[in-house]
């Protein structure tokens, strides 16, 4: 130990002789050790890279080795030759490409690191007793290799399928969007042509619903000329009651709601006469019952109010041939009629649901109904009407009338005018001449409705009793 160290080499052979004598051979020199004359050294001893370790697994130690990827666990062993005092060895060592660093070890000798990829130099000292390190290292150098995916080529053949990837994707994007364009336009086509054949059939509909609402008004207006003829004419009426009115507007072109007047003899009879329905099915049912009248007046002779509603109530079940099954159409009419003897001074009345009102002298005399109405069964037999009989005086206002002034929707909350202002407003007029009862019967109805829609045909006629 004495000797000067040779350079750093492997100790690949040890042997002691018969005389005591220790041999030591290693890759460069054999060296001879007499324990006998050994004394305390402090000078650096021998020292070789015994073996190295990956994984656990043995590893050659060839010059400049070269390990494919992998994060490695890697292990030195070291040794130091000190045959008196081999505990007194100490070690230390520097993994260039890891750290710059010296690291102590100590006295095992073992170097144990986890390792990526990289070049590294393996630097490693020994000394003994706490005296020299050795002069120059025992040097090793290995690496290992890079992963594929940090290489130059495989980013070039990234970027090269990427640019690919995105060429391809706008070349199919760039197809699909002209397929659907091209889709899309055959589509509209289509759609434009079926639109086109649809609004030329709505034209041609609407032509047709044109021509058919123009020849239905053309009728219902023929149909008028026809219901105002057979109704009285104002002339006529004036003849026989000469200080009189009649309010009369309609909803619709023809209507159901009708006045009549007639004589016979020194008896008057007149009525105001609400059909069931408005517009078209008013109107027929208003023709039916007006012809009754007629017969009942002109042929049969009735005068009495009960008799001629009676005479209605059987014409007209006769003549829609109603049975009490069939009831729920309710094909009548609710009617104020009243026979007014100018001999007696005296007022025969009769009625389906519709009242009479009597003023005289500021008051109200009211005469009710029946509460069914006249041409439609209420129960399995045809029930009898009332005949109210009431003297009268000159000067007294008698109004018969059907429910489509009180009916009619508007003022400020939009509401119906109601039975209790009708009364209230005939209180008002009954006084006036007939001229301006009527007039203030219209101006009031127009205020009343504003832009409301008439909701039912009206009709209100005042007899004053001269």
């Amino acid at each position: 130990e004495e000797l000067a160290p040779t350079e750093s080499s492997m100790v690949t052979f040890l042997f002691k002789d018969d005389e005591e004598n220790i041999w030591i051979a290693s890759t460069h020199s054999v060296v001879k050790f007499n324990p006998s004359i050994d004394k305390s050294s402090r000078i650096a001893p021998l020292l070789s890279i015994e073996s190295m370790k990956l994984d656990g697994e043995n590893q050659m130690l060839t010059e400049n080795l070269v390990l494919p990827y992998k994060k490695y666990e890697v292990e030195f062993q070291l040794t130091g030759v000190s045959l008196r005092n081999p505990e007194g060895i100490k070690y230390r060592y520097q993994l260039k490409g890891l750290s710059n660093s010296w690291h102590e070890l100590g006295a095992s000798g073992n170097i144990s690191r986890a390792l990526d990829n990289g070049n590294y130099t393996l630097s490693v000292l020994a000394s003994k007793n706490n005296g020299e390190w050795n002069a120059a290292p025992v040097v090793y150098q290995f690496s290992i290799g890079r992963p594929f995916w940090v290489s130059w080529y495989f980013w070039l053949a990234f970027a090269i399928m990427a640019v690919l990837a995105v060429a391809t994707l706008v070349k199919y994007r760039t197809n699909k969007l002209i397929k659907d364009k091209v889709d899309l336009e055959i589509i509209v086509s289509e759609r434009t042509q079926e639109i086109q054949e649809q609004k030329t059939k709505i034209e041609h509909n609407r032509d047709e619903i044109a021509q058919y609402a123009k020849d239905i008004t053309a009728s219902i207006k023929y149909a008028k000329r026809i219901q105002k003829a057979i109704f009285p004419d104002w002339k006529s009426v004036e003849q026989i009651l000469p200080d009189a009115f009649v309010f009369f507007q309609s909803k619709d072109l023809v209507t159901g709601d009708f006045y009549f007047v007639d004589k016979i003899n020194d008896k008057i009879i007149f009525c105001a006469v609400d059909c069931t329905g408005h517009g078209v099915p008013g109107a027929f049912m208003s023709i039916v019952a007006n012809n009754l009248l007629k017969q009942a007046v002109r042929q049969e002779g009735l005068t009495k109010p009960s008799d001629i509603l009676e005479y209605l109530n059987h014409g007209v079940t006769n003549t829609l041939h109603q049975t009490y099954e069939e009831t729920s159409v309710k094909d009548g009419m609710d009617i104020a009629l009243c026979c007014w003897d100018t001999t007696n001074n005296l007022l025969e009345y009769a009625g389906a649901y519709n009242p009479l009102f009597i003023y005289r002298e500021g008051e109200l005399l009211e005469t009710k109904g029946n509460r069914f109405p006249c041409g439609a069964f209420v129960g399995e037999e045809i029930r009898t009407f009332t005949n109210h009989v009431i003297p009268v005086q000159k000067e007294d206002m008698v109004y018969v009338f059907s429910d489509g002034y009180s009916d009619q929707f508007g003022g400020p909350n939009g509401k119906k005018f109601m039975m209790r202002r009708f009364r209230t407003l005939l209180q008002n007029i009954h006084t006036k001449t007939v001229e301006e009862q009527h007039a203030l019967l219209k101006r009031q109805l127009k205020n009343w409705k504003g832009g409301l829609e008439q909701v039912d045909d009206i009709v209100v006629m005042g007899v004053r009793i001269s």
